[in-house]
């Protein structure tokens, strides 16, 4: 069960962006308490979604590392290490695009960006409610209903303290579109930056 839960967190918050990473590739090696996947394509689908005025010629991610500490689970974050990871975009189409495209492209963009929030928090709020009612029904007595307790104060756990680790990220812009006599381009290495849940207190 826990191990469903681990899985369940980490296709949620990746699955989408990165193409082939499912439960059956990330269970491998999630007892072991290390899972390692190298040579992963970002999900030119998902960010496509974002309905920006640029083409996606190429997302990789080198290698995405999965540290459990299974044995601190409740008391230890899950990490997510990614590394090595390249975007190469280019301008759309100029003709095809208009300022009311770009517009209702950004008005898109924000909306969805909006309703992936808004699907995190309700899920994370389901989880600690779950988790608070199974907490109550397992003080009163039930084997069965104290480990449903258990499980959903587990899985907000895992989803408050997930650290993810970026290193090494390359972002290039080529713009062969707008002025195809003079082709121009522009790179962003970005070396490290992190990501981590806070609480009221931090």
């Amino acid at each position: 069960m826990a191990r469903q839960l681990l899985l369940n967190t980490l296709t949620a918050a990746f699955g989408d962006l990165v193409e082939g990473l499912t439960e059956e590739n990330l269970k491998v090696g999630v007892w072991s308490g290390e899972i390692l996947l190298k040579n992963l394509r970002l999900n030119q689908k998902a960010i496509k979604k974002l309905n920006l005025p640029v083409n996606v010629l190429h997302g990789y991610i080198g290698s995405f590392r999965v540290s459990i500490p299974w044995a601190r689970l409740t008391s230890e974050s899950v990490s997510v290490e990614i590394e090595n990871v390249v975007l190469i975009a280019q301008p759309a189409d100029p003709m095809k695009w208009n300022p009311e495209d770009l517009r209702r492209s950004n008005l898109a963009a924000k909306r969805a960006l909006l309703e992936k929030a808004t699907e995190t928090a309700q899920a994370w709020n389901v989880a600690r409610r779950n988790s608070l009612a199974g907490g109550n029904e397992g003080d009163k007595g039930g084997g069965g209903k104290e480990k449903t307790g258990y499980f959903a104060k587990l899985a907000t756990r895992i989803a408050d303290n997930l650290f993810v680790f970026l290193k090494n990220v390359h972002v290039r812009f080529e713009d062969s579109v707008s002025d195809p006599s003079g082709a121009l381009s522009v790179g962003v290495i970005i070396q490290d930056f992190q990501i981590q849940s806070t609480t009221n207190t931090w």
